[in-house]
């Protein structure tokens, strides 16, 4: 998938707007895997300093098009090669799902030991416990190594030294009206709990 020139559409918009003003009391933000700096440009327009990391070249071009600051280099890399308190806000949308188990959770754990007491985590992922995603277009994209469960986040993140606010389906990432709400809940009572929006959110803060 061209991530650079993916779909963007107001229901993307909503969340990230959202999601940006998680980090509103941070003094600088990174946004790993940024992308063509949709985020970061949510978190200029409300004042939040930021700059992104991504090691794709047409979405480098397209944040510097937008005059924000993105650095190309390996996310793991970047993390291991900073000092704690660089920042206190780490934003990570659709990245993990692109990692093995071990370079993802070793991705939360370098998070952890960057953010100062009190920094912000914000971790967007594939929904392992949505039937869409495991059985049907994640598989599309031949970017994506596996997607991860709720539990599995929750537990990486508090052994890491992280409380975890809250972490669950998010329904920012599906289409949003009354009759799909109550068809969901229909078919999740007939079939069963694998119907969940399929994306995960973690908002956490360091301990």
């Amino acid at each position: 998938m061209d991530y650079a020139v993916a779909d963007f559409g107001p229901l993307q918009s909503a969340k990230i707007e959202r999601d940006a003003r998680f980090f509103k009391v941070c003094r600088q933000v990174l946004d790993l895997g940024c992308g063509p700096g949709h985020f970061l440009a949510a978190l200029e327009s409300q004042g939040t300093p930021a700059y992104g990391v991504d090691l794709d070249a047409a979405s480098l071009a397209a944040v510097h098009a937008r005059g924000l600051k993105a650095r190309g280099q390996n996310v793991l890399e970047h993390l291991r090669a900073l000092k704690s308190d660089e920042v206190d806000g780490i934003h990570c949308s659709n990245l993990l799902e692109h990692l093995p188990v071990d370079q993802a959770r070793a991705l939360v754990v370098e998070c952890s030991r960057v953010l100062p007491g009190q920094g912000r985590l914000l971790l967007s992922t594939s929904n392992a416990s949505c039937l869409g995603v495991v059985a049907g277009a994640f598989w599309d994209d031949e970017q994506h190594v596996r997607p991860y469960t709720r539990r599995l986040l929750v537990a990486w993140a508090e052994s890491a030294g992280f409380q975890v606010l809250s972490c669950g389906p998010d329904e920012y990432s599906r289409p949003q009206g009354p009759g799909r709400r109550l068809l969901r809940l229909l078919r999740r009572l007939a079939i069963g709990p694998f119907f969940e929006a399929p994306e995960l959110l973690l908002k956490a803060q360091k301990l």
